[in-house]
């Protein structure tokens, strides 16, 4: 007698049988790695959420102490350091106030100031003249490349700045003879300026009317932090890619753009071996850079690190390499006799084929753009849940700016050997 799974719809059976409790154990196995895959995931999840909330609750008490460092300050009378008077500190905080209160009343008697309603995507307020010059005077001076290349003012967002190719030739005609009309070469430098956007944390308990004036110089203190910090990054340290807003740093260009370049010694791979040879590089650098350059007051740039590892180096004659000034504002800084100016970003970890230091005549070798009006604020409440509940928003400063590289020979790099 032949049983049910001795036919061949039996076999079919058994063998269908098997193959699924197979498949239900595999199912099963990946099911239960996924699970655990899973629970690893979150668990990560769980650890970066309370690192970020640690980090918001530093970052946060920092401001605090920030703002009341300055509170401290204008209750003793000091006038806030970025504003010509008390009274337009005390707008600029009534004006932020106001753009978080959505207070048009308010809003509309700033209008009388010069306040006008900006033209963003969001919105938004410009600035009068007079309170973008105490904003953003403080930034030019405070960011080394914005410092030392002031920024030119322009009405457009991108456009063309003239610069010469060819100088006027000097001739020596006789008396009664005429002389020869020579025209300088003219060419065109491209500029187009991009959105740089400083959002500024701020507390609600920061709008109280009684702390305008500190409100006013917290905020300016911020922005000019930002936009220094974030120019010098981008414009000395940029690798051409866009989180460095697409710009390519005076310390990464490549010999190709026709900067100049003093690359080290085979074995000289390391900062400390191209400094241990004194003058050897740095005389090297001095003869690369053009006459021109050398008449339009070049600066050395570096770290602090890299300069202060001169310090105590001495050449042939016994003369030290790098010397301190002590003024009374602050220090000056010198290597070979021409100033030094501490690039916070710089290099300064040693690697191979790696820029280190700089000599360069930045205002003539490079120039920097600014738009005259488009310096605009606005309230962003678009921000985290976590900060909401905590009661923080933020004010957003709105400024195009650019960088162009006119005349790259303008600009030396001591480069380490590969």
């Amino acid at each position: 007698m032949t049983t049910a799974l001795q036919t061949p719809q039996g076999a079919q059976t058994a063998q269908w049988l098997n193959d699924v409790s197979r498949l239900l154990e595999r199912l099963g196995g990946e099911f239960h790695d996924l699970k655990e895959s899973t629970q690893r995931q979150m668990l990560a999840h769980t650890h970066d959420i309370a690192k970020l909330n640690n980090d918001f609750t530093t970052v946060q008490g920092t401001y605090r102490e920030r703002f009341k460092a300055i509170a401290a300050g204008v209750q003793r009378g000091d006038l806030p350091a970025g504003w010509r008077s008390a009274q337009d500190a005390a707008r600029f905080g009534c004006f932020v106030a106001a753009l978080k209160t959505r207070d048009t009343s308010q809003l509309n008697a700033l209008q009388q100031n010069g306040l006008t309603p900006g033209t963003g995507s969001q919105g938004g307020w410009l600035l009068n003249e007079q309170l973008i010059a105490d904003i953003m005077r403080e930034v030019d001076e405070a960011g080394i490349f914005l410092a030392d290349c002031p920024p030119t003012g322009v009405n457009a967002l991108k456009g063309g700045s003239p610069r010469g190719t060819s100088g006027v030739t000097l001739y020596y005609p006789d008396y009664g003879v005429a002389g020869t009309v020579s025209t300088p070469g003219m060419g065109a430098t491209l500029f187009e300026l991009k959105r740089h956007v400083a959002a500024v944390e701020i507390e609600q308990w920061m709008l109280a009317s009684d702390l305008a004036i500190t409100l006013a110089e917290y905020v300016r203190q911020e922005i000019v932090y930002a936009v220094s910090l974030g120019t010098d990054t981008n414009w000395f340290m940029g690798d051409g890619t866009s989180p460095y807003c697409c710009y390519t740093g005076l310390f990464k260009m490549a010999a190709a753009s026709g900067v100049g370049q003093v690359t080290g010694d085979a074995g000289d791979d390391t900062f400390a071996k191209m400094i241990a040879k004194t003058t050897y590089y740095l005389s090297q650098m001095l003869g690369a850079l053009p006459q021109w350059a050398h008449a339009a007051g070049p600066r050395m740039y570096c770290s602090g690190l890299v300069f202060f590892s001169y310090l105590g180096v001495r050449d042939a004659g016994g003369m030290p390499l790098a010397s301190i000034y002590l003024g009374e504002i602050a220090p000056a800084l010198r290597l070979m006799g021409y100033p030094v100016r501490l690039v916070t970003v710089a290099p300064s970890v040693t690697a191979v084929s790696t820029c280190f230091l700089l000599l360069a005549a930045l205002k003539r070798a490079c120039r920097t753009y600014r738009h005259n009006r488009a310096v605009e604020f606005a309230w962003n409440d678009n921000l985290e849940e976590a900060k909401w509940l905590a009661g923080l928003s933020a004010v957003k400063c709105d400024v195009p700016l650019d960088r162009t590289v006119r005349v790259p020979s303008g600009i030396v790099q001591l480069i380490t050997h590969s």
